[in-house]
């Protein structure tokens, strides 16, 4: 089920002693604040490889290997998580965000660190922007950045979609679209020909 999603920076303060605000973009390897990032966190629900999603603990991906290679069962893990810091990936160590500058529309995947700070650990170029109004999923041209969107094996994902409304109220067509890989800490491009993806506009989850 599609559901509103708060996972973007929604703004960047006018402080020219923060990085971030100089910067007007992510950049690998830089260090945030986390009092100038407004976001939701990432919003993943599946793994990659051998980590696992399970609905009952929603801020873990799990290593399914320490079944065979260390005789400790998933349910133990989820139970005591923070006794298996080398088996688990914390979904809430990780945040994604948009940037909407100097023309381009930007995504990046921020990694928590200590005091509250984010390190940037990719970022991707995902469309030219002619809108410069302060919000970054306006792209302009008749393009949105949907962030409510997911995959028709049930993966939470956001796109560039045609502004544009069908009689569903889903997003008519979507034209790029993108996951998170938090195993790897890597924003993916998804193949439209193998997956398909459906999203909704935000308005419509008010």
């Amino acid at each position: 089920m599609l559901t509103k999603q708060n996972t973007r920076v929604d703004k960047i303060l006018d402080d020219k002693k923060e990085s971030y605000s100089k910067n007007k973009r992510f950049e690998i390897g830089q260090i945030y604040k986390g009092s100038v990032i407004s976001s939701g966190g990432a919003r993943v629900n599946y793994g990659f490889g051998k980590y696992i999603f399970d609905k009952t603990q929603e801020d873990y991906l799990i290593d399914s290997t320490i079944v065979t290679t260390k005789g400790i069962t998933v349910e133990e893990v989820l139970f005591r998580p923070e006794d298996y810091d080398q088996d688990v990936i914390k979904i809430s160590d990780f945040l994604d965000g948009l940037i909407k500058a100097n023309g381009i529309l930007s995504m990046g995947l921020l990694k928590k660190e200590k005091n509250y700070n984010w390190k940037c650990v990719d970022v991707i170029d995902v469309e030219k922007a002619t809108d410069t109004s302060e919000y970054p999923t306006l792209i302009g041209n008749n393009l949105v950045f949907s962030t409510i969107c997911e995959t028709d094996k049930g993966h939470f994902c956001c796109a560039v979609v045609i502004d544009k409304i069908n009689a569903a109220g889903q997003y008519e067509k979507v034209l790029k679209a993108y996951k998170l890989d938090l195993v790897n800490e890597k924003i993916i491009q998804i193949d439209l020909k193998k997956e398909k993806v459906k999203c909704l506009p935000e308005s419509s989850c008010d």
